[in-house]
């Protein structure tokens, strides 16, 4: 069975639409393949609180110009695999370690589809997934149990899992997200179309 470690953010849209192309790749292979999710921090040093969302990237991109423009693109790049992104709705940029937190507690077979969740709340409806308490209504609809979550998450909480996947993010020198790495092998970086991730997955 092949592996795909994917080092991702869940306030990164490419991140997004990287995972829904890996997954559409994976149905179109038709063969079982093995998905592992690695927290990675855009921006570790975001306080808990957050911080506004436009005017921070519009700093980051040097002006409301290069703004509009990357959320245009990101936007139309959703649509085109079927992922619908309202940046209008998003105020906040949150820090992500209880969004993670959350993604690493949940099953094995069920960690693809809370990313989604937690990735759908946040780019197409607005919430702030840097509360905890909206992420946990978020865990619930996507089918996991709040009350066991809710120990196990927190700003001051420190879980094993994470810290490997940080530990790992520095050992194989990985700056951007996503990043894949299929069989530990095969690098993919970027959120590549889906023809792309077929061609590396049919890698031998």
């Amino acid at each position: 069975m092949k592996v795909v470690e994917v080092f991702h953010d869940t306030i990164c849209p490419w991140c997004r639409i990287g995972i829904k192309n890996l997954n559409d790749a994976v149905d179109q292979l038709g063969e079982p393949v093995e998905i592992r999710l690695h927290a990675f921090f855009l921006d570790p040093l975001t306080p808990a609180e957050g911080v506004p969302f436009k005017p921070m990237l519009t700093e980051k991109m040097g002006g409301e110009e290069n703004y509009n423009a990357a959320i245009e693109q990101v936007t139309r790049v959703g649509e085109m695999c079927g992922l619908e992104f309202n940046f209008d709705k998003v105020e906040l940029s949150p820090h992500t370690l209880m969004s993670h937190q959350m993604i690493t507690l949940a099953p094995p077979h069920m960690k693809v589809q809370v990313v989604e969740a937690i990735d759908r709340a946040y780019f197409a409806e607005g919430k702030d997934i840097g509360n905890k308490e909206v992420l946990l209504e978020i865990g619930k609809q996507a089918g996991l149990d709040p009350e066991y979550i809710a120990d196990f998450i927190g700003p001051d909480v420190r879980l094993k899992e994470i810290d490997l996947d940080i530990q790992k993010t520095f050992e194989l020198g990985i700056s951007q997200a996503p990043f894949f790495v299929i069989d530990g092998k095969y690098a993919v970086s970027g959120a590549q179309p889906v023809e792309a991730f077929l061609q590396a997955l049919r890698m031998k």
